[in-house]
């Protein structure tokens, strides 16, 4: 990067020949209609107000349709995760990670063999232990029975005569599942405990995706893990993994005509957890572009060379009119009431029976009477007003809380969090621009793979400030273990906490799912293998990109206007580290509100 460039624009500047719109992405909050909220969600309101290059805007519509924007996940390995197969894996044993001949004598591995056969729950294998076997050992050694006879169960226990002892059983009765039946009652020996699979979804984010397919094949949610939440207007392929689900029980999903598919299975030892992918690739269309001669290379050239202001995007804030972050403050102040009025308060924009239950439970508080007409796919406020039936009687308020599953309740608090540095990293562009000054913080060479300990980052002197550009600068998520810039950014981040009520200590919460430790972000990204291309179109209707059903069906590519279209259409492609947002780079290049409010008055 040029280490020269430093403009910073504010969004109050007016791009050059922006069209003049109805809906002032700047105008003051709408009024308010009652006690329904009518106001939705802007980028203005969610700290959202800088841009980094010079050029002027650029006219376009952002997703327009669902397919304009496709997601595939990058995996650990680097590879692009695509639905490309609906064959059935092999059922090959998982490889074991451990060998049991470098625990066990082979008379030992003899007993352990022979009690696996068996169907004698009552029978055991007593394996004793030397001295000198330390904890570390027998860890392994328990992993090693588990790996090899995943039948049979293990327990260390103190031996009558002094030192320990394993005890070796058939778990079948040990072991049970989340429907109370054995764990290895229908799950063949030696297949991995996962199947992984590709979850290819339309117009769905993935925590709804997730609510579709467990009420299909009727088991429980929390069975599903996947490393990232993709984007719900959107088209979107990402890899989750299920626990004990068969893949033919997983292939019935694509009878359902629920707009989502599954495919590419194998089955794995390990489930997936948040945050196992290096990133997300993007193919993005934006409509009926607009711009002055050259703008558009300077806008992208700028992109692919700076970077863009690394906010949170909108949807970290929700779809609603009620943002999340404002469900996460009440969390983080133990207001369980007021964090469960926002939930269920009434709002425009819903269907009839859903403003029906709100309004109900709005003006009864009668949990069970508003439950009667929630419909079903509204998840969450069904849940939450489940919890409200068990426990609103004993005012159990945050019991309530706890029937929406965990995953949501994070994301509240941490949307607040994301917030609250959206703003501090707009107030730190407007004082000192993409310049970096002393005290402002960057990770160390040796910093972990995680970034979130305190030993990974370090603070700029001015004898290290020429090593440094804007890239490598940071700003803590605020928590109650993070280390915090040594210079007036942490007065700016204390007056922010201040002026929501909130004290570094207050984010150390009794309960430990609200607790908030920390971590940093980088103030500026850049995208990696960044094309764009202008393209004419006529049909308004019709995909500009293909989609991996497209091509799972042999649908042909998209056609285009030789020698111009009606419209002007601009192809996108970039990759992004995870919990980068493409639209905040989409944003740079546009100088436009990304917010679903402002958007829809385009279309």
């Amino acid at each position: 990067m040029d280490s020269t460039v430093t403009t910073i624009i504010d969004e109050s500047a007016p791009p050059a020949k922006k069209p003049r719109l109805t809906d002032d992405p700047t105008a003051a909050p709408r009024p308010q209609n009652g006690d329904k909220t009518t106001h939705h969600t802007r980028e203005e309101d969610v700290g959202i107000s800088q841009y980094i290059s010079p050029h002027p805007g650029i006219f376009a519509i952002l997703k327009q349709r669902y397919s304009d924007f496709i997601v595939h996940e990058l995996a650990l390995d680097g590879s692009m995760v695509q639905l490309t197969s609906f064959d059935l894996p092999p059922d090959l044993p998982a490889p074991a990670s451990v060998n049991l001949e470098d625990f066990f004598a082979s008379s030992d591995i003899d007993k352990l063999r022979s009690l696996s056969g068996k169907s004698d729950e009552q029978e055991e294998v007593i394996i004793p232990l030397s001295e000198d076997v330390s904890k570390e050992g027998r860890k392994s050694m328990h992993t090693a029975i588990r790996e090899h006879f995943p039948t049979l169960e293990s327990s260390t226990e103190d031996s009558e005569k002094g030192g320990k002892k394993i005890i070796v059983q058939r778990g079948a009765t040990a072991r049970k599942d989340q429907s109370g039946r054995s764990k290895w009652s229908k799950w063949p020996q030696g297949r991995g405990d996962h199947c992984q699979f590709v979850l290819y979804k339309e117009n769905k984010d993935t925590m709804e995706a997730i609510s579709l397919i467990s009420h299909i094949l009727r088991v429980k949610s929390s069975i599903f893990h996947y490393a990232g939440t993709k984007d719900r207007r959107a088209v979107t392929s990402q890899l989750v993994t299920a626990f004990r689900v068969s893949a033919e029980k997983l292939t019935t999903l694509n009878k359902s005509g629920k707009n989502l598919n599954v495919g590419n299975f194998r089955y794995v030892p390990d489930q997936l957890r948040l945050g196992d992918l290096t990133g997300n690739r993007f193919s993005l269309v934006l409509r009926k572009v607009s711009c002055e001669d050259g703008v558009l290379e300077a806008a992208f050239a700028s992109l692919r060379d700076v970077g863009f202001v690394n906010y949170f995007g909108m949807q970290r804030f929700g779809t609603s009119v009620v943002p999340t972050h404002h469900i996460g403050r009440c969390l983080i102040h133990s207001d369980w009431e007021g964090a469960i009025a926002l939930i269920l308060k009434p709002r425009h924009g819903d269907s009839e029976e859903v403003n029906a239950a709100r309004e109900h439970y709005h003006s009864t508080k009668d949990a069970a009477g508003a439950l009667k007409s929630m419909p079903r796919w509204k998840s969450i406020e069904r849940q939450l007003l489940q919890g409200l039936e068990s426990h609103g009687e004993k005012k159990n308020f945050l019991g309530a809380l706890n029937f929406i599953p965990r995953n949501t309740r994070l994301i509240y608090v941490h949307s607040w969090q994301s917030y609250i540095w959206n703003k501090i990293v707009s107030w730190r562009l407007q004082t000192h621009g993409l310049t970096p000054i002393p005290g402002d913080l960057v990770y160390r060479e040796a910093a972990t793979s995680s970034h979130n300990s305190k030993s990974d980052v370090d603070v700029i002197t001015e004898e290290t400030l020429s090593k440094y550009t804007v890239h490598d600068v940071l700003l803590p998520l605020p928590g109650f273990d993070v280390r915090w810039p040594e210079n007036e950014a942490k007065e700016e981040m204390m007056r922010l906490l201040s002026l929501d009520g909130v004290s570094v200590d207050q984010l150390q919460h009794r309960v430990k799912d609200f607790s908030l430790s920390g971590s940093y972000r980088n103030i500026v990204a850049k995208p990696s293998d960044v094309t764009w291309e202008v393209m004419c179109y006529d049909d308004t209707t019709e995909p500009l990109f293909q989609t991996d059903m497209d091509k799972m069906n042999s649908k042909p590519p998209p056609s285009f206007v030789a020698g111009g279209g009606e419209h002007k259409a601009l192809k996108v492609e970039f990759s992004l580290p995870s919990s980068t947002y493409a639209t905040m780079a989409l944003r740079e290049v546009l100088k436009m509100d990304t917010s679903a409010a402002f958007q829809t008055t385009l279309n």
